[in-house]
Protein backbone atom coordinates (compact mmCIF):
# COMPACT_ATOMS: atom_id res chain seq x y z
CA UNK A 1 0.00 0.00 0.00
CA UNK A 2 1.60 3.18 -1.33
CA UNK A 3 0.91 6.89 -1.33
CA UNK A 4 2.99 9.58 -2.19
CA UNK A 5 4.41 11.80 0.39
CA UNK A 6 3.93 15.79 0.92
CA UNK A 7 0.89 16.54 -0.51
CA UNK A 8 -1.68 18.82 1.06
CA UNK A 9 -5.01 19.80 1.10
CA UNK A 10 -8.12 21.51 2.85
CA UNK A 11 -10.18 19.20 5.08
CA UNK A 12 -12.19 21.16 7.41
CA UNK A 13 -10.32 23.39 9.95
CA UNK A 14 -7.05 21.82 9.46
CA UNK A 15 -4.71 21.22 6.23
CA UNK A 16 -3.93 17.57 5.31
CA UNK A 17 -0.41 15.58 4.77
CA UNK A 18 -0.87 12.98 2.55
CA UNK A 19 1.75 9.92 3.78
CA UNK A 20 1.59 6.05 3.28
CA UNK A 21 -0.50 4.28 5.82
CA UNK A 22 2.18 2.61 7.77
CA UNK A 23 3.65 5.70 8.76
CA UNK A 24 0.22 7.31 10.62
CA UNK A 25 1.14 5.93 13.65
CA UNK A 26 4.64 7.58 13.88
CA UNK A 27 3.50 10.77 12.60
CA UNK A 28 0.68 11.09 15.22
CA UNK A 29 3.24 10.38 17.72
CA UNK A 30 4.77 13.25 16.19
CA UNK A 31 2.31 15.46 15.85
CA UNK A 32 1.26 15.36 19.27
CA UNK A 33 4.84 15.97 20.86
CA UNK A 34 4.48 18.84 18.77
CA UNK A 35 1.19 19.71 20.25
CA UNK A 36 2.83 19.29 24.21
CA UNK A 37 5.31 21.67 23.01
CA UNK A 38 2.94 24.34 21.84
CA UNK A 39 0.27 23.96 24.33
CA UNK A 40 0.83 23.71 28.17
CA UNK A 41 -2.77 22.39 29.04
CA UNK A 42 -2.78 19.60 26.19
CA UNK A 43 -2.94 17.13 28.76
CA UNK A 44 -2.56 13.55 28.20
CA UNK A 45 -2.63 11.87 24.48
CA UNK A 46 -5.98 9.06 25.13
CA UNK A 47 -8.94 7.95 23.50
CA UNK A 48 -11.70 6.56 24.54
CA UNK A 49 -13.18 4.80 21.58
CA UNK A 50 -12.55 3.99 17.98
CA UNK A 51 -14.84 5.47 15.87
CA UNK A 52 -14.88 4.26 11.95
CA UNK A 53 -16.69 6.35 9.33
CA UNK A 54 -17.15 5.14 5.93
CA UNK A 55 -18.24 7.69 3.29
CA UNK A 56 -19.15 7.38 0.25
CA UNK A 57 -17.66 10.48 -1.69
CA UNK A 58 -14.98 12.87 -1.29
CA UNK A 59 -16.55 15.90 -0.55
CA UNK A 60 -18.64 14.40 2.53
CA UNK A 61 -14.96 13.83 4.63
CA UNK A 62 -15.00 17.54 5.17
CA UNK A 63 -18.27 17.52 6.62
CA UNK A 64 -17.33 14.15 8.81
CA UNK A 65 -13.95 15.91 10.30
CA UNK A 66 -16.29 18.72 11.36
CA UNK A 67 -18.53 16.22 13.07
CA UNK A 68 -15.12 14.55 15.17
CA UNK A 69 -13.89 17.96 16.41
CA UNK A 70 -17.43 18.45 17.42
CA UNK A 71 -17.67 15.52 19.46
CA UNK A 72 -14.10 15.49 20.73
CA UNK A 73 -14.63 17.37 23.92
CA UNK A 74 -17.14 14.98 24.83
CA UNK A 75 -15.71 11.37 23.56
CA UNK A 76 -11.61 11.26 22.73
CA UNK A 77 -11.91 9.56 19.40
CA UNK A 78 -9.42 7.63 17.19
CA UNK A 79 -11.10 8.03 14.03
CA UNK A 80 -10.60 6.69 10.86
CA UNK A 81 -12.75 8.03 7.98
CA UNK A 82 -13.11 5.89 5.32
CA UNK A 83 -13.38 7.41 1.53
CA UNK A 84 -14.41 5.95 -1.50
CA UNK A 85 -12.42 7.30 -4.25
CA UNK A 86 -13.60 6.01 -7.72
CA UNK A 87 -10.47 7.57 -9.12
CA UNK A 88 -7.79 5.61 -6.82
CA UNK A 89 -5.86 2.53 -8.14
CA UNK A 90 -7.68 -0.82 -7.19
CA UNK A 91 -4.87 -2.24 -5.12
CA UNK A 92 -3.70 0.57 -2.54
CA UNK A 93 -5.21 2.61 0.03
CA UNK A 94 -3.48 6.29 0.67
CA UNK A 95 -3.35 8.14 4.35
CA UNK A 96 -4.04 11.68 5.40
CA UNK A 97 -3.63 13.08 8.85
CA UNK A 98 -4.43 16.75 9.92
CA UNK A 99 -1.19 18.16 10.16
CA UNK A 100 -1.93 20.75 13.08
CA UNK A 101 -3.59 20.66 16.63
CA UNK A 102 -7.34 20.37 16.08
CA UNK A 103 -8.38 23.11 17.94
CA UNK A 104 -11.76 22.86 19.86
CA UNK A 105 -14.17 25.29 21.75
CA UNK A 106 -12.15 27.69 23.65
CA UNK A 107 -8.88 26.97 21.21
CA UNK A 108 -7.58 24.07 22.96
CA UNK A 109 -6.06 21.06 21.25
CA UNK A 110 -8.62 18.21 21.40
CA UNK A 111 -7.49 14.53 22.26
CA UNK A 112 -9.27 13.11 19.05
CA UNK A 113 -6.92 12.06 16.23
CA UNK A 114 -8.14 11.98 12.58
CA UNK A 115 -7.23 9.53 10.25
CA UNK A 116 -8.56 9.50 6.28
CA UNK A 117 -8.05 6.42 3.95
CA UNK A 118 -8.76 6.60 0.14
CA UNK A 119 -9.09 3.91 -1.90
CA UNK A 120 -11.03 2.54 -4.47
CA UNK A 121 -14.39 1.08 -3.95
CA UNK A 122 -12.83 -2.25 -5.55
CA UNK A 123 -9.86 -2.04 -2.83
CA UNK A 124 -11.90 -3.12 0.54
CA UNK A 125 -9.57 -6.46 1.77
CA UNK A 126 -6.98 -3.81 1.13
CA UNK A 127 -9.13 -0.94 3.21
CA UNK A 128 -10.07 -3.21 5.58
CA UNK A 129 -6.62 -4.42 6.25
CA UNK A 130 -5.78 -0.72 6.26
CA UNK A 131 -8.85 0.04 9.13
CA UNK A 132 -7.36 -3.22 11.20
CA UNK A 133 -4.09 -1.77 11.43
CA UNK A 134 -4.84 1.74 13.03
CA UNK A 135 -7.55 0.93 15.98
CA UNK A 136 -6.50 1.65 19.20
CA UNK A 137 -6.26 -1.76 21.36
CA UNK A 138 -8.77 -2.51 24.18
CA UNK A 139 -10.44 0.00 23.14
CA UNK A 140 -14.63 -0.22 21.90
CA UNK A 141 -14.89 -0.12 18.37
CA UNK A 142 -18.27 1.76 16.65
CA UNK A 143 -18.35 1.71 12.87
CA UNK A 144 -20.53 4.51 11.29
CA UNK A 145 -22.38 3.67 8.09
CA UNK A 146 -22.57 7.23 6.78
CA UNK A 147 -23.95 6.47 3.56
CA UNK A 148 -26.36 3.98 1.58
CA UNK A 149 -27.44 0.52 2.52
CA UNK A 150 -24.34 -1.20 3.18
CA UNK A 151 -25.59 -4.85 1.90
CA UNK A 152 -23.72 -5.89 -0.88
CA UNK A 153 -20.29 -3.64 0.32
CA UNK A 154 -17.62 -6.08 0.54
CA UNK A 155 -15.65 -3.38 3.43
CA UNK A 156 -19.15 -3.72 5.48
CA UNK A 157 -18.88 -7.42 5.43
CA UNK A 158 -15.03 -7.51 6.78
CA UNK A 159 -15.31 -4.62 8.67
CA UNK A 160 -18.57 -4.69 10.24
CA UNK A 161 -18.27 -7.84 12.66
CA UNK A 162 -15.74 -6.63 14.37
CA UNK A 163 -17.72 -3.53 15.16
CA UNK A 164 -19.03 -3.56 19.05
CA UNK A 165 -21.61 -1.20 17.60
CA UNK A 166 -22.98 -0.05 14.33
CA UNK A 167 -24.07 3.29 13.71
CA UNK A 168 -26.77 4.19 10.12
CA UNK A 169 -29.11 6.19 9.37
CA UNK A 170 -32.33 5.18 7.96
CA UNK A 171 -32.83 8.56 5.87
CA UNK A 172 -29.87 8.07 3.91
CA UNK A 173 -31.40 4.29 3.18
CA UNK A 174 -34.45 6.68 1.68
CA UNK A 175 -36.22 6.93 4.77
CA UNK A 176 -39.24 5.20 3.94
CA UNK A 177 -40.34 1.43 5.35
CA UNK A 178 -37.88 -0.06 3.10
CA UNK A 179 -35.04 1.27 4.48
CA UNK A 180 -36.02 0.08 7.57
CA UNK A 181 -36.10 -3.39 6.79
CA UNK A 182 -32.33 -2.64 5.62
CA UNK A 183 -31.73 -1.84 9.06
CA UNK A 184 -33.93 -4.61 10.99
CA UNK A 185 -32.12 -6.81 8.92
CA UNK A 186 -28.94 -5.75 10.60
CA UNK A 187 -30.55 -5.78 14.24
CA UNK A 188 -31.39 -9.47 13.56
CA UNK A 189 -28.59 -10.61 12.13
CA UNK A 190 -26.28 -8.65 14.83
CA UNK A 191 -28.71 -9.51 17.45
CA UNK A 192 -26.65 -10.88 20.97
CA UNK A 193 -23.41 -9.80 19.44
CA UNK A 194 -23.31 -6.06 18.45
CA UNK A 195 -25.83 -3.18 19.08
CA UNK A 196 -27.71 -1.10 16.40
CA UNK A 197 -28.41 2.70 16.39
CA UNK A 198 -30.43 4.48 13.78
CA UNK A 199 -29.92 8.43 14.11
CA UNK A 200 -33.72 8.66 12.88
CA UNK A 201 -34.34 7.14 15.99
CA UNK A 202 -32.69 10.42 18.15
CA UNK A 203 -34.78 12.43 15.31
CA UNK A 204 -38.09 11.24 17.20
CA UNK A 205 -37.06 11.25 20.28
CA UNK A 206 -39.38 14.78 21.02
CA UNK A 207 -41.82 12.74 20.06
CA UNK A 208 -41.58 9.80 22.24
CA UNK A 209 -40.79 12.16 24.90
CA UNK A 210 -42.89 14.48 24.72
CA UNK A 211 -46.10 11.74 24.22
CA UNK A 212 -44.83 10.01 27.34
CA UNK A 213 -44.99 13.65 29.69
CA UNK A 214 -48.47 13.91 28.28
CA UNK A 215 -49.31 10.40 29.84
CA UNK A 216 -47.60 10.84 33.02
CA UNK A 217 -50.52 13.69 33.55
CA UNK A 218 -53.03 11.85 35.67
CA UNK A 219 -56.18 13.90 33.79
CA UNK A 220 -54.54 12.36 30.31
CA UNK A 221 -53.53 8.99 31.75
CA UNK A 222 -57.25 8.19 32.55
CA UNK A 223 -58.35 8.64 28.99
CA UNK A 224 -55.46 6.45 28.25
CA UNK A 225 -57.99 3.34 28.26
CA UNK A 226 -60.96 4.59 25.91
CA UNK A 227 -58.24 5.19 23.32
CA UNK A 228 -58.37 2.44 20.24
CA UNK A 229 -56.88 4.58 17.36
CA UNK A 230 -54.12 6.33 16.79
CA UNK A 231 -52.70 8.42 13.40
CA UNK A 232 -49.54 9.64 12.86
CA UNK A 233 -49.11 12.56 9.96
CA UNK A 234 -45.66 13.20 8.25
CA UNK A 235 -44.60 15.56 5.72
CA UNK A 236 -44.89 14.83 2.55
CA UNK A 237 -44.16 17.00 -1.04
CA UNK A 238 -47.15 14.88 -2.54
CA UNK A 239 -50.02 13.49 -0.17
CA UNK A 240 -51.20 10.99 -2.30
CA UNK A 241 -49.67 7.68 -3.02
CA UNK A 242 -46.31 8.41 -0.71
CA UNK A 243 -44.99 5.87 1.06
CA UNK A 244 -44.59 6.49 5.02
CA UNK A 245 -41.41 8.22 6.07
CA UNK A 246 -38.86 5.50 8.64
CA UNK A 247 -39.55 8.19 10.91
CA UNK A 248 -43.36 8.22 11.49
CA UNK A 249 -43.23 4.24 10.96
CA UNK A 250 -40.63 3.96 14.25
CA UNK A 251 -43.14 6.43 16.04
CA UNK A 252 -45.72 4.24 15.42
CA UNK A 253 -43.66 1.10 16.11
CA UNK A 254 -42.90 2.35 19.55
CA UNK A 255 -46.60 3.42 20.12
CA UNK A 256 -47.54 -0.23 19.31
CA UNK A 257 -44.72 -1.37 21.40
CA UNK A 258 -46.00 0.52 24.14
CA UNK A 259 -49.57 0.24 23.72
CA UNK A 260 -50.05 -3.69 22.05
CA UNK A 261 -53.99 -3.09 21.51
CA UNK A 262 -53.42 0.07 18.90
CA UNK A 263 -50.95 -2.07 16.48
CA UNK A 264 -54.08 -2.95 14.25
CA UNK A 265 -55.65 0.43 14.91
CA UNK A 266 -52.44 2.78 13.81
CA UNK A 267 -52.65 4.97 10.49
CA UNK A 268 -49.65 6.66 9.04
CA UNK A 269 -50.70 8.94 6.92
CA UNK A 270 -48.89 11.98 4.74
CA UNK A 271 -49.56 15.53 5.20
CA UNK A 272 -48.97 18.01 1.69
CA UNK A 273 -46.04 20.23 2.60
CA UNK A 274 -43.77 22.82 0.31
CA UNK A 275 -40.30 22.95 2.02
CA UNK A 276 -37.76 20.76 2.37
CA UNK A 277 -39.06 18.60 5.82
CA UNK A 278 -40.17 15.75 3.64
CA UNK A 279 -40.76 12.73 6.50
CA UNK A 280 -41.02 14.56 9.24
CA UNK A 281 -43.31 13.91 11.92
CA UNK A 282 -46.13 16.83 11.52
CA UNK A 283 -48.64 15.50 14.39
CA UNK A 284 -50.05 12.64 16.60
CA UNK A 285 -53.72 11.89 17.42
CA UNK A 286 -55.21 9.59 19.53
CA UNK A 287 -58.74 9.16 19.51
CA UNK A 288 -61.51 7.02 21.31
CA UNK A 289 -64.48 5.49 18.65
CA UNK A 290 -67.05 5.80 21.31
CA UNK A 291 -66.81 9.23 22.77
CA UNK A 292 -64.81 12.22 21.75
CA UNK A 293 -62.05 11.62 24.03
CA UNK A 294 -58.61 12.82 22.45
CA UNK A 295 -54.89 13.79 22.60
CA UNK A 296 -53.66 15.65 20.02
CA UNK A 297 -50.22 16.93 19.31
CA UNK A 298 -49.25 19.03 16.52
CA UNK A 299 -45.69 19.85 14.95
CA UNK A 300 -45.48 24.09 15.81
CA UNK A 301 -42.80 26.27 14.29
CA UNK A 302 -42.80 30.02 15.87
CA UNK A 303 -41.82 28.95 18.03
CA UNK A 304 -40.07 25.39 17.65
CA UNK A 305 -41.87 22.47 19.38
CA UNK A 306 -44.72 20.56 20.61
CA UNK A 307 -48.48 21.40 20.90
CA UNK A 308 -50.86 19.40 23.02
CA UNK A 309 -54.09 19.03 23.49
CA UNK A 310 -56.25 16.50 25.61
CA UNK A 311 -60.11 16.56 25.63
CA UNK A 312 -62.54 14.10 27.91
CA UNK A 313 -65.12 12.34 26.76
CA UNK A 314 -67.79 15.07 26.55
CA UNK A 315 -65.32 17.11 24.31
CA UNK A 316 -63.85 19.09 26.81
CA UNK A 317 -60.24 20.39 27.01
CA UNK A 318 -58.73 19.28 29.92
CA UNK A 319 -55.02 19.95 29.28
CA UNK A 320 -52.71 22.35 27.30
CA UNK A 321 -48.97 21.89 26.96
CA UNK A 322 -46.52 23.89 25.04
CA UNK A 323 -43.13 21.65 24.68
CA UNK A 324 -40.32 23.03 23.35
CA UNK A 325 -38.05 21.52 21.06
CA UNK A 326 -34.93 21.71 18.53
CA UNK A 327 -33.98 20.36 15.49
CA UNK A 328 -30.91 18.35 15.98
CA UNK A 329 -27.87 18.04 13.80
CA UNK A 330 -25.51 15.57 12.63
CA UNK A 331 -23.08 15.64 15.31
CA UNK A 332 -26.15 16.10 17.71
CA UNK A 333 -27.44 12.70 16.96
CA UNK A 334 -23.99 11.09 16.38
CA UNK A 335 -23.05 12.00 19.92
CA UNK A 336 -26.14 10.48 21.55
CA UNK A 337 -25.70 7.15 19.86
CA UNK A 338 -22.05 7.34 21.15
CA UNK A 339 -23.09 7.76 24.35
CA UNK A 340 -24.69 4.39 25.11
CA UNK A 341 -22.36 1.71 24.06
CA UNK A 342 -25.33 -0.73 24.96
CA UNK A 343 -28.20 -2.33 23.03
CA UNK A 344 -31.80 -0.52 22.97
CA UNK A 345 -33.79 -2.87 23.35
CA UNK A 346 -36.92 -0.07 23.07
CA UNK A 347 -35.56 0.69 19.72
CA UNK A 348 -35.03 -2.47 18.96
CA UNK A 349 -38.95 -3.14 20.07
CA UNK A 350 -40.25 -0.52 18.16
CA UNK A 351 -38.58 -1.20 14.82
CA UNK A 352 -39.95 -5.24 15.12
CA UNK A 353 -43.46 -3.19 15.20
CA UNK A 354 -42.92 -0.75 12.75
Amino acid sequence: MTAGTGETGAAGDGELQRLPVTDVPVALARRWCAIMQQYSDAGSRASSINLVTYVDARDAAHAVGGIVRELSSAHPIRAVIVVDDDAAPEDSVSAAIVKDAILGRGGRPTRSEEVFLYANPEAAECMASAVFGLLMGDLPVYLWWRGPSPYGSALFRLVAPFADKLIVDSMRFGDTGAALDTVRRMAEHRAGHVAVADLNWKRIRPWRETIAACFDDPQTAVLLASFDRCEINFSAPLARGTPPSARADLLAGWIGHCVARLRARMRVAPLRSTDDGAGRIEGVSFTASDSKAGLELRRSTKPLGIEARASDAAGTNVRRWIFPAKTLDEAELLHACLDDPARDPVFEAALTQA
